[in-house]
């Protein structure tokens, strides 16, 4: 094996990880927000507007960090040096 297919693999490999992680970590935050509004929302139903603009507000910042995750993994695949 060469030294170029090895640092290919290896960016493959973190490429990988990078979404993985990324979107495991997204999925968690959403479900443990979604959690958290629905029992705050069971406690005080009068407060349905501003609950909701605060969830999907916080939903677009997990988002963001698995678009953040999704780039590094698009980066590394395709601007790993190609010898």
């Amino acid at each position: 094996m060469d030294v170029v297919s090895i640092n290919l693999g290896l960016a493959q490999l973190g490429a990988g990880v990078a979404i993985g992680f990324a979107a495991a970590g997204g999925g968690a935050g959403m479900g443990i927000l979604g959690g958290y509004f629905l029992t705050a929302l069971a406690r005080q139903p009068e407060l349905l507007g501003p609950l909701r603009t605060y969830m999907i507000l916080v939903l677009v910042f997990i988002e963001a960090q698995v678009l953040y995750g999704f780039v590094v993994s698009m980066i590394l695949l395709f601007a790993a040096p190609k010898h």
